[in-house]
């Protein structure tokens, strides 16, 4: 509650502004030599809807000439996908208000899917080299306790439990999502990847160092013991770039850890 009604947000408003604007400072979609799909939550009217930045039409060819109005900043795409409202104020852009839809809009899985078939309804087939899913990392699984409401202690419980779980289903972990986009790929023959260290719970704000350290050494041992997931990755790519005469060669692989 000290965060929203301080003076965090706009300070933190200001900031991520002028790192977007220092990072990216007159690039735009249309310069971009791969699709771009940056999916941010119009606010504008309730209910809120999906709002989806792109520089390709799923009619014609990529690269092919676009309306104006649709090349846009890279910078005003991030800064309109990142703006989780608890953290930064809503971006305005074209009379909207946009914001961080979290796990309500902001699912990259299921918006690729989307993007993906809309391709094919306009018969413009394309097709999906491999899928590649970086998350900010999961909880450990734990027992949760919920017990009989027979005293008013375990009342209070009680609510506080279904309040963490009603926070759960707004922004909470996308398993089902990264499982029905494993099993899809899986049917269609296309490579999947995910990459998302178990164990880490830090919030984006966390400046404690010890917290920090725990987060990197946990996030160190998890790619120690899926070190396959990043070779496998490393493959993907290799196959995509490199000389068709060298596939095949044995060599030396690239993951250091």
């Amino acid at each position: 509650m000290a965060r929203l009604f301080g003076n965090q947000v706009p300070e933190q408003t200001r900031n991520i502004e002028k790192i977007l604007k220092d990072c990216f400072p007159n690039e735009t979609f249309h310069q971009s030599i791969r699709r771009l799909t940056v999916p941010a939550f119009d606010i504008t009217t309730s209910p809120g809807r999906l709002y989806t930045f792109r520089n390709y039409a799923f009619d014609k060819p990529f690269g092919s000439a676009l309306p104006e109005e649709q090349d846009v900043l890279f910078r005003d795409a991030a800064r309109a996908s990142s703006a989780a409202p608890t953290y930064f104020e809503p971006f305005h852009y074209n009379n909207r208000k946009l914001v961080d839809g979290s796990f309500v809009a902001n699912s990259p899985l299921n918006i690729l899917w989307k993007e993906y078939d809309n391709f094919f309804k306009y018969d413009n087939k394309i097709r999906l080299h491999g899928l590649v899913s970086i998350g900010t990392g999961e909880p450990a699984l734990m027992e949760r306790k919920i017990k009989e409401l027979t005293t008013l202690k375990r009342r209070a419980v009680h609510i506080a439990t279904v309040g963490t779980l009603i926070l759960e289903q707004c922004v909470g972990q996308d398993q089902c999502s990264v499982e029905a986009a494993s099993d899809r790929c899986a049917a269609q023959g296309v490579p999947f990847v995910r990459l998302s260290p178990v164990g880490v719970n830090v919030r984006i704000d966390q400046i404690d160092d010890g917290k920090l350290c725990d987060m990197i050494w946990t996030t160190l041992r998890w790619l120690y013991d899926n070190v396959q997931e990043v070779d496998k990755l490393g493959d993907i790519l290799f196959k995509l770039h490199s000389d068709p005469s060298q596939r095949g060669r044995q060599r030396r692989s690239n993951t250091i850890l």
